[in-house]
C-alpha cells in the first residue's frame, strides 16, 4: 500500500510517496513529510488508513488545516474522511496538497529534469523531506517555532559573515599604511554603522583615520565616559556594558533628587511669601524644562538665578530664626530670671541653669552649622 502526497504552490509541485502510517505533516523533525514553510507547524496535521479508509487530522496547527477550497477549517482533534471530501485539503494559506492510495510498488528515487518537481522514495524507516524556501511569505502567518527557527538561522548567517569580515580585515592589515588607510577611508564612507561593529571599529582605529562617530549609542557612550571623568576623576575609565548601565542608573537617580529637592525648594519659598496655592509643583513639569534639549537653553541659566535667590531667601529665613532663639535665650539666661521679683526657689533656679546651659549649648551649634553649610554657597 502506497500512499501518495501531490503538494503544490502555484507553479511549484512535488510528490512524495509513503508505505507506513501515520504520515505526519509538519515542519519539525519528527514528522515525517517535512514542510518546511514558516506557516507550516512543527505539528500540523496527519493522515492515517485505519479500515482502508484514509483519515485526515488537525493536530492544533495555528495557521490550520483546511478543506473544501479553504471554506472549512478543521478543529484540533477532528477526524475528516479524505473520500468525503475529494481527497485534497490545504496547509495554511496555500499549500495544496493532492491525496492519493494505491497498492503499486515505491520506485526508487527519480528527478525531473526541469526541477520543477522532486520525487522521493521511502523504504522502511527512511524518513522524507521536501523544502520549500520561498522569501514571499505572509509575516501575520508566522507563529512561534517558524520565528525561532528564522532567528537561529539568520544569526548563524551573520556569524558567518562576520568570522569572514574579521578574517578579510586581517588580511587588510598587512598592507601598506598608505593602503590601509584608503580602505579605513572607503569603509567609513560606505558602511554608516562601522563604529557599531567591533572588528570595523578596531580597524578604522589602527588605521589611523580619525571620523567622528556616526552611531547615536556611540556617541552617547563618549558624552557618559566625559562625565564620569569629569566628576568621579579617581574612577577608572568608565568601560562595558555593566558599568555604564550602572553610572547611567546612578546619574538617573542624582538628577531625579535634585529636580525633587529644586521643586521642594521653590514651593517652601513661594508658600512663605504667600504666592501660591496650596498645590506643589509638579517634579515633572521641572524636570522637563531642566532636560528637553528642544527647549529654550535660557531656562538653565534662569534657573541658576532662581536657585540663587531661593537659597539667599533660606539663609534670611535662618538667620532671623537663628538670631530669634538667641534673643530669646537671653531672654530667658538665669541672670534675668534672678532679677525678677517673682523668682522661684533656689532649686528651681539651679534646674533652670541646667537646662539653659544645655539649650545655649545647642544653639552655638546651630550658628556653626549654619556657617559651615551655607557659608560656602554665597562664597
Amino acid at each position: 500500500m502506497a500512499l501518495h502526497l501531490h503538494i503544490d504552490r502555484g507553479q511549484k509541485e512535488t510528490t512524495l510517496h509513503f508505505s507506513t502510517f501515520p504520515v505526519r505533516i509538519g515542519r519539525g523533525v519528527e514528522a515525517e513529510c517535512r514542510l518546511e514553510f514558516a506557516y507550516v507547524s512543527r505539528l500540523h496535521a496527519r493522515i492515517e488508513l485505519i479500515d482502508g479508509r484514509l483519515l485526515l487530522e488537525d493536530e492544533g496547527s495555528r495557521s490550520g488545516t483546511w478543506v473544501h477550497d479553504h471554506s472549512r477549517r478543521l478543529q484540533r482533534g477532528a477526524r475528516v474522511d479524505l473520500a468525503t471530501i475529494g481527497n485534497e485539503f490545504h496547509v495554511g494559506p496555500d499549500l495544496r496538497v493532492r491525496v492519493e492510495l494505491d497498492e503499486q510498488t515505491i520506485e526508487r528515487q527519480q528527478q525531473q529534469g526541469d526541477g520543477a518537481a522532486r520525487f522521493a522514495t521511502v523504504d522502511a524507516g527512511m524518513v522524507p523531506t521536501t523544502c520549500y524556501r520561498d522569501s514571499d511569505v505572509d509575516p501575520q502567518a508566522l507563529d512561534a517555532d517558524a520565528l525561532e527557527l528564522a532567528v537561529l538561522e539568520a544569526l548563524a548567517d551573520y556569524r558567518r559573515s562576520a568570522e569572514h569580515l574579521t578574517s578579510v580585515l586581517v588580511q587588510a592589515t598587512a598592507c601598506a599604511p598608505e593602503h590601509v588607510k584608503r580602505i579605513a577611508e572607503l569603509v567609513v564612507e560606505l558602511d554608516p554603522e562601522w563604529d557599531g561593529r567591533a572588528a570595523l571599529r578596531h580597524f578604522v582605529t589602527v588605521s589611523g583615520v580619525r571620523p567622528r562617530p556616526s552611531r547615536a549609542d556611540t556617541t552617547a557612550l563618549a558624552v557618559l565616559q566625559e562625565i564620569a571623568s569629569t566628576y568621579v576623576p579617581y574612577a577608572p575609565t568608565l568601560g562595558g556594558t555593566e558599568a555604564v548601565t550602572e553610572f547611567a542608573g546612578r546619574l538617573d537617580t542624582v538628577l531625579s533628587l535634585l529636580i525633587e529637592g529644586i521643586a521642594a525648594m521653590r514651593y517652601a519659598v513661594e508658600r512663605e511669601a504667600g504666592a501660591i496655592s496650596t498645590a506643589r509643583p509638579a517634579r515633572k513639569d521641572l524636570g522637563a524644562c531642566l532636560l528637553d534639549w528642544t527647549n529654550d537653553g535660557a531656562y538653565v541659566r534662569r534657573l541658576h538665578e532662581e536657585i540663587r535667590f531661593m537659597l539667599g531667601h533660606h539663609r534670611r529665613l535662618v538667620d532671623e530664626v537663628t538670631d530669634r532663639l538667641g534673643r530669646i535665650l537671653d531672654h530667658l539666661s538665669p541672670e534675668a530670671i534672678e532679677s525678677e521679683p517673682q523668682c522661684k526657689s533656689a532649686g528651681w533656679r539651679t534646674r533652670h541653669k541646667a537646662a539653659w546651659a544645655e539649650l545655649r549649648q545647642r544653639h552655638e551649634a546651630l550658628v556653626r552649622l549654619r556657617e559651615r553649610a551655607l557659608g560656602p554657597v554665597f562664597g
